[in-house]
Order: structure tokens, then C-alpha cells, then sequence
């Protein structure tokens, strides 16, 4: 049910994990997981989609982004550039012959390979969200911070958004 492979990171290259159906059949999907807070709220929906083609005769491969999940991975290293080489590096490594993108995976959809869009979600709406969402945080917290002021310092120097 576990598979690794070999993911380049900032590190070097480190073992990363995969939910796998693998039996070395001829169709094999790489499903690239939405980002950030969907990605555990939809895991469970994406493995039982990967028992199904299971049962169908697709073999299928979850991989952790790196720096998610059980990854080794520093989060504050990646980048989507560097998610976009992970899933490249996945899928040739996992054999995949398609590949199906959920919600924000769209983003770092690894474009060598056919395959499908589940529900895509563009860069600047989760932006947004993680913006607002930083602001309602700073404003529990007592403080006053404007999501057009966080976006140039983000731009500039960098910014935690959400954890």
C-alpha cells in the first residue's frame, strides 16, 4: 500500500512517500494532491478513488508533496516550482501513464504526461484565502494587518501564511 521514491528537494534527494496500488499493470495514474488544508480533507475521498481503480486494473500512486504530510522535508524550502519537479520526478519513477490533478495539484500538474483536472483551483483564489485567513488570525490575536500590505511584504521578503 506504501511506495517511496526518490523526490529532489533543497536537501539533495530524499525518500518521499506514496499511497500506492501497484500490481505492474500497464495503466498506472499519479493523482497529485490539492494543496495545503484540502489535501487532509480530501485524502480519504482520493484513496478510496484509488481502491476503486484498483479494482478497475489501474494501478495508482498518492505521493505526499514534499514538506506535507509524512514528508522529511523543510515546508518552508518548497516552492511551487520545486512540487512541480517533485511530481515530474514521481511520475517517472512510479512509471505513470496519467496523471489526475485534484483542486490546487493543478498548479503543479506534471505537464509530460496525459491526464485530468479534478475541480481546478487557480494560484490567486488560494492566495486570497490564505491572506484572509492570516488577517482573521491577526485579528483574534488583537493585532491589525491588511492582506494588500502582507502581499508586498510577501513579495519582498517572504511571509508565513498558514503555519
Amino acid at each position: 500500500m506504501l511506495a517511496t521514491w526518490p523526490c529532489p528537494g533543497p536537501a539533495g534527494i530524499m525518500e518521499e512517500l506514496a499511497a500506492a496500488f501497484d500490481q505492474g499493470r500497464t495503466a498506472r495514474l499519479l493523482i497529485v494532491p490539492p494543496l495545503f488544508e484540502e489535501m487532509n480533507r480530501t485524502r480519504r475521498f482520493l484513496v478510496e478513488t484509488q481502491r476503486l481503480l484498483d479494482h478497475a486494473g489501474i494501478d495508482s500512486f498518492l505521493p505526499d508533496l514534499p514538506g506535507c504530510n509524512e514528508s522529511l522535508q523543510d515546508f518552508a524550502a518548497q516552492s511551487l516550482g520545486s512540487w512541480r519537479d517533485a511530481m515530474a520526478a514521481a511520475a517517472r519513477h512510479l512509471r505513470a501513464t496519467h496523471v489526475l490533478a485534484a483542486r490546487g495539484g493543478a498548479l503543479v500538474f506534471p505537464t509530460m504526461l496525459p491526464g485530468w483536472v479534478l475541480e481546478p483551483v487557480k494560484g490567486a483564489s488560494i492566495l486570497r484565502q490564505l491572506l484572509r485567513a492570516r488577517v482573521l488570525n491577526a485579528r483574534e490575536a488583537g493585532l491589525a494587518e491588511d492582506s494588500g500590505q502582507l502581499l508586498e511584504r510577501g513579495r519582498n521578503h517572504g511571509l508565513d501564511l498558514a503555519g
